[in-house]
């Protein structure tokens, strides 16, 4: 079984016997965007964060995770927040968004205009439901980047 609303935003539901999924396709090309949600393993959702929208992680840098210890990370960056180096936000924003700046990847980090800014973090919101990191930038180029999630934050 599988239907849509068209009320603004194109949500597609497809469900089966053994799974479901809900997918955001945009109306002139059918990328998903936004978030896609599925059945999981245990029959949870799980949420994949900008899909079709989501690009790889540099290759250049060394990554460590809330422990130190060196890790490879496994999923795609879906968010970005460069932050000034008081910690505000200078941008932030999901890669769907009509205003979002053009930026370039490049193998440290991204491109924005005539500004550089080097990957600081890759967080995950939850490792087992929710996929593709938000990325934090910053203009100061990191020895490592540290891999997150948000069970690692002490607050």
């Amino acid at each position: 079984m599988r239907f849509g609303n068209k009320t603004g935003n194109q949500w597609i539901v497809s469900l089966s016997p053994k799974d479901y999924r809900v997918t955001n396709p945009r109306l002139k090309d059918g990328v998903a965007q936004f978030y896609e949600m599925h059945s999981g393993k245990y029959d949870n959702p799980v949420y994949t964060i900008e899909p079709d929208l989501a690009f790889p992680v540099p290759d250049d840098v060394n990554y460590i995770n809330a422990q130190g210890t060196e890790v490879q990370p496994n999923e795609k960056i879906g968010g970005i927040i460069c932050q000034n180096s008081d910690g505000s936000a200078a941008i932030r924003t999901s890669l769907s968004n009509q205003k979002a700046p053009e930026f370039t990847s490049t193998n440290e980090g991204l491109q924005i205009g005539d500004e550089t800014w080097y990957l600081y973090a890759l967080v995950s919101k939850d490792k087992n439901r929710a996929f593709n990191y938000d990325a934090f930038y910053r203009q100061e180029k990191p020895n490592q980047v540290k891999v997150l999630e948000l069970a690692d934050f002490k607050i």
